[in-house]
């Protein structure tokens, strides 16, 4: 990830006037605009500014939470029951006050939603059982089972390129830069020159080709294993960082972490040996021993330019690969979250977003 700041300071004269249009530069467009029922980058980032929610993180202390709605909170001896004290004379945009009964009204339709009403992180807070709201500021919530990550869980949920130069140049753009690759900093850098600050840092998410394994050939591991076996991950990673985001080779936790696998074990595994022609010679084997010799992949990916088109293109030698580009319906996100498949799901370039370092934090 990388993170711009451009001094640009109002003209001498200029006041403060209200109303008006900030342009927005984004990547993409969202499915919907449903922050329950959408889990991506591009709806999640410019409409979280409109949104508060019970917890959010204290960005200096990260994953720790600090109170958003939530004035103070209490947590039961057995981790079963969450106390959520909310502040005062918080109003809505209409000037109607909030009470407990609004925070319940949204929880419900977020871990039980209506017929009809997508609900993308229902799975995450299947444990939240009861809700109950003893009075206009306090919400309690009761657990069917302990759950680690629940306190994390309330927090905040819910162009690169020309254009965007161009919108630094003129002071008047919002933009985000969830991912840039190393030719658009360079662009941006050459273009504003020392206006520009550039901070970059690692992403915390993992790249994943998803098989539905009800449905053949996947459902032979022999096969599973060969195209995993085909990935070139080492030199597919060094090509990649020349152009894009992309970079590290992993396996479940962030490379360089402190319980992640150590690289030199990480090689020992089948797919990530550095002997690629070893790898392929494997896989070959094992596709003509499944009698999937002439195995064609037809994989599904999104139309985003970074990272899931480059991320896509780590295909192996000896599988075709047919790789539409295309924007997933709202349904289709929440059936891969919540872990549905459809008739027609049978592999997608799937990117998975790691919120937390911790895996006892992660869900």
């Amino acid at each position: 990830m990388a993170g711009l700041f451009v001094a640009h300071g109002p003209a001498v004269g200029d006041t403060p006037r209200r109303g008006g249009i900030l342009e927005f530069a984004v990547d993409a467009e969202p499915p919907n605009y449903d922050c329950h029922a959408n889990a991506s980058f591009a709806l999640l980032h410019p409409v979280a500014p409109h949104y508060s929610t019970l917890l959010k993180f204290d960005t200096a202390n990260y994953p720790q939470v600090v109170g958003d709605l939530a004035e103070s909170w209490t947590v039961s001896p057995d981790k079963l029951t969450f106390a959520f004290k909310l502040r005062p004379n918080v109003l809505f945009h209409d000037g109607s006050r909030l009470t407990s009964e609004d925070v319940k009204a949204s929880w419900e339709r977020i871990v039980r939603p209506p017929a009809g009403v997508t609900s993308v992180r229902r799975v995450n807070y299947s444990a939240i059982g009861v809700i109950d709201t003893p009075d206009p500021l306090t919400v309690v919530f009761h657990l069917k089972w302990p759950e680690a990550a629940m306190l994390q869980n309330y927090r905040a949920d819910f162009v690169t390129g020309a254009k965007m130069i161009q919108g630094f140049r003129d002071g008047r753009i919002m933009a985000e830069f969830r991912f840039i690759s190393p030719n658009e900093r360079d662009d941006l850098l050459e273009a504003l020159g020392n206006e520009l600050a550039i901070y970059e840092s690692p992403t915390l998410l993992n790249l994943l080709i998803v098989f539905n394994t009800k449905h053949p050939p996947y459902d032979d591991a022999r096969v599973r294993r060969a195209l995993s076996l085909a990935i070139d991950r080492w030199g597919g990673a060094e090509a990649l960082s020349r152009a894009t985001v992309l970079k590290f080779v992993g396996g479940l936790l962030r490379p360089g972490f402190g319980i992640a696998t150590p690289e030199a074990e990480l090689a020992g595994i089948p797919g990530y040996w550095r002997d690629v022609v070893a790898s392929r010679a494997e896989a070959e084997r094992l596709l003509a021993e499944a009698g999937a010799a002439d195995l064609t992949v037809k994989l599904t990916n999104r139309d985003l330019p970074m990272p899931w088109v480059p991320g896509g293109q780590l295909r192996g030698r000896g599988v075709a690969c047919d790789q539409p580009y295309r924007r997933p319906t709202a349904v289709e996100l929440a059936g891969l979250d919540d872990g549905a498949r459809t008739s027609e799901f049978r592999r997608c370039n799937r990117f998975h977003w790691r919120l937390f370092r911790r895996p006892d934090l992660a869900n």
